[in-house]
């Protein structure tokens, strides 16, 4: 029995199944927009997850990751009361602080 064609299986699985980055940025948070003064702040490990609140209505970012390279630090430097704004079609969140804008990140994503 020839066991090429299960390694090219198992090899292909394990390829298929790995979190891509790439893919998960542009087909979940490239098309949403997100705008609204942060609230609070959790993290478990190297994801959390950023409370926004506009107007009257809530939400919540979730699985932000917090262990990336610096073009991406948007975890360490968000903090409560910062706004955040992110249009829909663009992967670059602005933080505002006192009503200026004050720094530009590329949305945070992990390996999981």
């Amino acid at each position: 029995m020839r066991k090429e064609p299960l390694a090219f299986i198992v090899i292909l699985f394990i390829f298929n199944s790995c979190f891509n980055c790439d893919i998960y940025l542009n087909t979940k948070i490239k098309p949403i927009s997100i705008k609204g003064i942060v609230v609070s702040k959790d993290e478990i490990n190297c994801f959390g997850e950023i409370i926004l609140k506009e107007g009257f209505y809530m939400d919540t970012l979730r699985d932000v990751c917090s262990c990336t390279p610096s073009n991406q630090r948007l975890w360490d430097y968000v903090l409560p009361n910062d706004s955040l704004n992110k249009k829909a079609g663009s992967l670059i969140v602005t933080v505002i602080r006192d009503g200026q804008p004050t720094k530009e990140f590329n949305y945070p994503c992990c390996n999981q």
